[in-house]
């Protein structure tokens, strides 16, 4: 099944209507009932997500992760007289092969990094969506992740594409073609916000995207967003008399789905279902984070700064009713990733550590769980997640931690749908792998 990811525009969720697409649930041994029957009515709740006619706030799963930091460059003296400007700094820049200073403007200082991944009774993401002045806000408050996204959209005042989209969002391709060459997904659009007055040297923007309700899925859909803040303080000087300019990152990324779940009495007690859909992820994978090696006992030099990657690909979901069982198997391809512009702009001139894994990396994951008894719900575990090799990066086996999770319920009539959220932590001491995301499936 293609991922179609589309803009929050008056016509996605207002007259995006149509045949019903959710999967029937199968028992073994007999023929699936078909979806279809259910109630079309504007008053129907689970019709209502595809063509939705009122204002309705939807609870999401989400996965989501913050850093911040600070990268500092290395500068010349300031220039007398001459004050900054968006393009003109008073303080000129100095390319690290040439420095006059110690700062390689890629380094990262006072890194601090969060996560968190939701479970079903305690969701942190909400999108409200108002179909007759197209405004929809997003929050995705997460104390535990550290994130707080709270952002107000109109399309198509807030719509956005090409140069315009903010970085850190790829040009996703279809799921599991390449990053680089692949095809492009051309039903992707972004709505995107500044938050508060940008200035020369502070920005604080948000953009949220969107899988288009009733395209790959009828009753919930899958999300993202990333919200970069940024501030620019330049004229540093340090006490060895050292000039640099510094700028302070603030940075979010999440993954998640929101829809309208399976009431109780519509998740059925016997039978199987096969659900085949997609999953987005946000990534931090950095075994050289603190400058050692993965046993965390020997230097290896200068730390590599942390990035945030990307990984699109495929989920397939297997639930057993009867004995209350789940699986999911994740098989996707990871993006480069993408450093902030105060840090790209000295990578462009220099020869900073290699990421462990780069982008076309294959990617799969294996998790099983269980059902809630008597509800919608399951939880459950990863037994197995890697990266494969490519030319520039060796293949990465993640050693699990125990706090790695996947939670996720049904959605539609009669659990014609499923979705959830999931994180996935390297156990091994002094390395980061920290992979969070979201997956639906029909």
């Amino acid at each position: 099944m293609r991922i179609i990811l589309v803009l929050l525009a008056t016509t996605a969720l207002a007259a995006c209507g149509g045949s019903d697409g959710g999967s029937a649930i199968t028992s073994v041994g007999s023929t699936a009932p078909s979806s279809s029957g259910s109630s079309s009515s504007s008053t129907d709740k689970y019709a209502q997500f595809a063509n939705q006619t009122v204002a309705k706030t939807y609870v999401g799963l989400g996965a989501l992760q913050s850093i911040t930091y600070t990268v500092k460059q290395s500068t010349s003296a300031p220039v007398p007289g001459v004050a900054a400007t968006a393009t003109t700094p008073a303080i000129a820049p100095v390319p690290p092969a040439a420095q006059v200073g110690p700062y390689d403007g890629y380094t990262h200082g006072t890194e601090f990094y969060a996560g968190n991944a939701a479970i079903v009774n305690s969701p942190n993401v909400t999108i409200t969506y108002d179909p007759t002045s197209a405004i929809f806000t997003l929050n995705a408050t997460d104390a535990n992740a550290h994130t707080n996204a709270n952002n107000t959209f109109q399309d198509p005042a807030h719509r956005v594409a090409g140069s315009i989209i903010q970085w850190g969002i790829p040009q996703f391709k279809q799921p599991n073609t390449d990053p680089v060459t692949g095809p492009l997904d051309q039903n992707l659009y972004f709505v995107q916000a500044v938050n508060g007055t940008q200035t020369p040297t502070s920005s604080d923007v948000t953009t949220f995207f969107y899988q288009k309700p009733g395209s790959t899925t009828q009753y919930l859909t899958l999300a993202g967003y990333v919200r970069n803040a940024q501030t620019t303080s330049t004229g540093q000087v340090d006490a060895n008399g050292n000039y640099y300019t510094s700028t302070a990152n603030t940075l979010e990324r999440g993954a998640f789905v929101y829809g309208v779940p399976t009431d109780t009495s519509g998740v059925p007690v016997t039978g199987t279902a096969t659900y085949n859909g997609n999953f987005l992820a946000t990534a931090i994978i950095n075994p050289n984070v603190y400058g050692v090696n993965s046993t965390g006992t020997s230097p290896q030099g200068t730390p590599t700064p942390s990035y945030f990657q990307w990984i699109y690909g495929n989920a397939a979901t297997t639930v057993d009713f009867g004995k209350s069982t789940i699986g999911v198997q994740l098989n996707g391809v990871t993006y480069a990733a993408l450093p902030d512009p105060a840090s790209a702009a000295a990578i462009s001139l220099t020869s900073p550590p290699a990421q462990a894994v780069s982008g076309g990396a294959a990617f799969s994951a294996t998790a099983a769980g269980s059902l809630v008894k008597g509800g919608n719900g399951f939880t459950g575990t990863f037994s197995a997640a890697s990266f494969g090799a490519t030319a520039t990066s060796s293949a990465v086996n993640v050693s699990i931690a125990n706090v790695s999770s996947l939670n996720g319920q049904f959605y539609g009539p009669a659990a014609n749908e499923v979705g959830g959220a999931f994180r996935i932590v390297g156990s091994v001491p002094n390395q980061r792998v920290d992979i969070l995301g979201a997956f639906t499936g029909k």
